[in-house]
């Protein structure tokens, strides 16, 4: 051996590269995961700047589908496929945490089916991003009403 490396050094050591290697796969598998997420939510942010786009004034489109249906105006969705009023739920990250608990509104006329919106009541992590949005949780107030995806919230 060379500079000093013994064979009983390389016997010593190797468990512990053996251990960093593992250590370094691991962080490497988490990174991809992470970047799969991002991407996700990336694709998610895109879709629903394209539908906010694409919808008209909920107003004016509701009230052109209830003068042909000849049903009230008051009436917005089918209450079977609506959400009772203020609904408890939680808003979680993507990793599946808890952010924050509030109670989801009815009336999600103008926003992506994919989305609901919810009145904040309470905010357990503050620095999480909103949606399509440029705030965090730290920026809002409780009484808020923000925007959410389906598939991040528990009933």
């Amino acid at each position: 051996m060379v500079l000093g490396i013994y064979k009983t050094t390389i016997k010593v050591v190797t468990p512990y590269i053996i251990e960093a290697q593992s250590e370094r796969n691991a962080r490497m598998s988490i990174e991809a995961k992470f970047e799969a997420s991002m991407t996700q939510i990336t694709k998610l942010r895109q879709q629903i700047t394209q539908s906010q786009l694409l919808h008209r004034s909920p107003d004016t489109a509701t009230s052109q589908a209830h003068r042909r249906s000849g049903e009230p105006s008051s009436i917005r969705e089918d209450s079977a496929t609506t959400p009772s009023m203020e609904q408890s739920c939680q808003l979680r990250d993507i990793c599946g945490r808890t952010i924050t608990s509030g109670r989801m509104v009815s009336d999600n006329t103008g926003i992506p089916p994919e989305c609901i919106r919810v009145i904040i009541d309470d905010i357990n992590v503050r620095t999480t991003e909103l949606f399509n949005d440029d705030r965090t949780f730290e920026d809002i107030q409780l009484g808020e009403i923000v925007v959410w995806p389906k598939f991040l919230m528990k009933i």
